[in-house]
Parts: structure tokens; C-alpha cells; sequence
């Protein structure tokens, strides 16, 4: 079987209530799919899958999707497990790792369908290796009434971990869901502006992230995937097509980040050499009122501004965001601005007219972006 000649059957995950911006990514990648809760079905060829790990920015995890069956017994799933191609995507040198989930099924308990999943496919490949946490390939099973979809993961780590900001601060945004917001930001690129600032921006997540969509450079680049231990993958024509992407083009593109905090400031100028775009990143110690006077007229504004662990209590969450509207009052040269925030806004009484944009969750709240046009 010839990976390049597969076509593959994919679940591209997104933090559920992101599903609609990672649809308009995909489509400008030309991949079209069905949006469904927690992300988006389609099917790809090998190439298109090298494409969405390597230029997907708000994806979480893809995951191969293999023919569901129906099993009301363990019978039935230990005989729909054997037939399917195991042979194709794990690899019997490495551990296996298998995460189940049940929902209205007779077959509730997911240790056991573990534990019969992991005899089935380690019989079937000779899988020896005891379950660690390097060197390891991951199996999903979900059982949803007497439905069961068994997924490989395609994507190893986790695809916010993409290895270049290592120096992080308190509550720390994920680079995926800081693609969203920039995304949010942006709308369409011909109307894209060149001058961005982040008020608040900590170890420079989102200033990073959106100088690195600006530039056109690859999310998934210089990182592994899992997909490259599949014995069917075709190991010489992808190091070809990663070789084979185009340098960017540079542009003139200016990150300005401002914080109170000097440690964090060389904690984000440190993640942007990392990135290779420290020349178009300008980090500025102080309250933001202090160094507004330093952005240049008509940024955009793009930030995650201080509540919950951040902020320390509410009345200073309030207080912050009162100063920070009372700025963009004055300078509505400052636009457009998309903010993230908790969700419900409580204390806080927004007076000019926000727009939401989706709600979802970070690090455990619930959150929403805001935009301010």
C-alpha cells in the first residue's frame, strides 16, 4: 500500500466553538470538509495531510478515522478490531497507547475495551513494548450506543506544541487558540494591517503568532509528527515536499508587545528569536498607558488582557479593562481590537460596542473573543 496513493479519512480537532474559523482555514488551504462538534471530517490524500500539519494553525490533533463497526458484545468489537488495518498506521517497534471513551453503550467500561483493544492490535503487529511516554503511538476508540470508531493519531504532540516558545508566564494562551484570535483579527488578508500591538502580551504569544501568519511561515515547521513512523508512509517524498516549500518573501510587518513585567519581556524576546522573527518584534516594559504614546497611529490591536490568576482579583480585572477602554477612547486610531475575555464579563461593564465572535475554553474558563471595529 502506497501512502501517496491513500486517501485518508480525517478528524481535524479544534477547541469546540473555534469550529467555524478552522473551517475558513481550511478553505483557504483549499480543504474542504464537514464541520462537526470539536472540529472537521474530510478526507486527504498524504500530501494534504503533510499540508495541514505543517500550514494548520488553529487545529489541536488529526487523527485517521478507520471504517467504524457495530458491536453490542465484546465479540463484536474484539472481531470488528481485527479487521481493521492496523498493519498501515502503528508501528511494532513502538509502544501503543489506547484512550477510550464509551457513551450510551453496553460496552460502558472503558478500561475493559482498552484492555481488548491493546490485546487485539498488539497480537495482530507483535507489539511488545510496555506503554511509555516517549516513543509512543496512540490508538482513540469511541463508543457511542453500539457504534465504535477506532482513530490513529496522526499528529504525536499536540500541535499547539510547536517547540519555539519555551519561556512561558502565568496562565499561558496556547498558540492555537492565539491563530484563532488572529484570525478574527485579520478576516481577510487584503485588509490586513501592518503595525499590531499587544498591550498585555506576557511571553508574546499572540504578537509571535501573528507575525509568524503575516510572514506566511509553516506552524508545524522544524517539529515531528506521527505519522512518520507509519509503515506506510513514504518517508523520501515528504522530506522532498518539506524541502521543497518555498522561502517566505519578507515583509514589513512590526509586533509591538508591551508588560509591566522586565522578566516576562525576556522571556517573549527570547520565544521570538526562537521563531527567527525577533527583527520585526519590539517589546516595551510598562503599563500601557505608559508606552501608548510609542504606537505608531492606526495598529491593530490583538491581546489577552489580565483576568482570573492574571489579574489577581476582580475589582483589579475591572479596573484594568475600564483604564483600557478609557485608552481606545481616545485613541479609536487604535482599531481593529480583538480581545480575549471571560465569559460572562462580570464585573466589568463594557461601554463601547464590543462584538463577540465565539466563546469557548482556555486553560479550564470559559472565555470569549471580543472585537472592537
Amino acid at each position: 500500500m502506497s501512502l501517496a496513493k491513500t486517501q485518508h479519512r480525517l478528524f481535524v480537532a479544534v477547541s469546540p466553538g473555534l469550529e467555524p474559523w478552522l473551517a475558513l482555514e481550511l478553505q483557504e488551504l483549499n480543504l474542504q470538509g464537514s464541520v462537526v462538534p470539536g472540529g472537521i471530517e474530510l478526507r486527504a490524500s498524504a500530501e494534504k495531510l503533510w499540508r495541514l500539519h505543517h500550514q494548520c494553525r488553529l487545529a489541536e490533533n488529526i487523527r485517521v478515522r478507520l471504517r467504524s463497526f457495530r458491536a453490542r458484545h465484546f465479540t463484536d468489537l474484539c472481531a470488528g478490531l481485527t479487521r481493521l488495518p492496523w498493519h498501515a498506521y502503528l508501528n511494532p517497534s513502538l509502544s501503543l497507547k489506547v484512550q477510550v471513551t464509551c457513551h450510551r453503550s453496553r460496552l460502558w467500561h472503558s478500561g475493559a475495551v482498552a484492555e481488548r483493544t491493546r490485546d487485539v492490535i498488539s497480537r495482530r503487529l507483535g507489539i511488545s513494548q510496555p506503554e511509555t511516554a516517549g516513543n509512543q503511538q496512540t490508538v482513540f476508540v469511541r463508543i457511542a450506543g453500539d457504534i465504535v470508531q477506532a482513530s490513529v493519531d496522526a499528529s504525536g504532540e499536540l500541535l499547539h506544541r510547536r517547540g519555539r516558545r519555551t519561556a512561558i508566564g502565568a496562565a499561558p494562551l496556547r498558540e492555537t487558540l492565539a491563530a484563532a484570535m488572529v484570525r478574527m483579527l485579520i478576516r481577510e488578508r487584503k485588509n490586513s494591517k501592518l503595525v499590531l500591538w499587544d498591550p498585555f502580551c506576557g511571553s508574546g504569544c499572540l504578537p509571535i503568532e501573528w507575525v509568524e501568519a503575516q510572514l506566511g511561515l509553516d506552524a508545524g515547521r522544524n517539529r515531528s509528527f506521527a505519522f512518520e513512523a507509519w509503515p506506510i508512509h513514504d518517508s523520501a517524498s515528504y522530506v522532498a515536499w518539506v524541502q521543497s516549500r518555498a522561502p517566505v518573501a519578507s515583509q514589513v510587518v512590526r509586533a509591538y508587545g508591551s508588560d509591566a513585567d522586565e522578566a516576562i519581556l525576556v522571556a517573549a524576546q527570547a520565544n521570538a528569536c526562537r521563531s527567527t522573527i525577533e527583527s520585526h518584534c519590539t517589546w516595551l516594559r510598562g503599563d500601557f498607558e505608559a508606552v501608548a504614546d510609542t504606537i505608531p497611529p492606526d495598529a491593530a490591536i490583538l491581546t489577552n488582557p489580565p483576568y482570573g490568576v492574571r489579574s489577581g482579583n476582580l475589582r483589579s480585572y475591572s479596573h484594568i479593562l475600564e483604564r483600557f477602554e478609557a485608552l481606545l477612547s481616545r485613541r479609536t486610531d487604535l482599531r481593529p481590537v480583538v480581545a480575549l475575555l471571560p465569559e460572562p464579563l462580570q464585573p466589568w461593564q463594557p461601554r463601547l460596542p464590543w462584538q463577540c465572535l465565539a466563546q469557548f475554553h482556555n486553560g479550564g474558563l470559559r472565555v470569549q473573543t471580543l472585537r472592537l471595529d
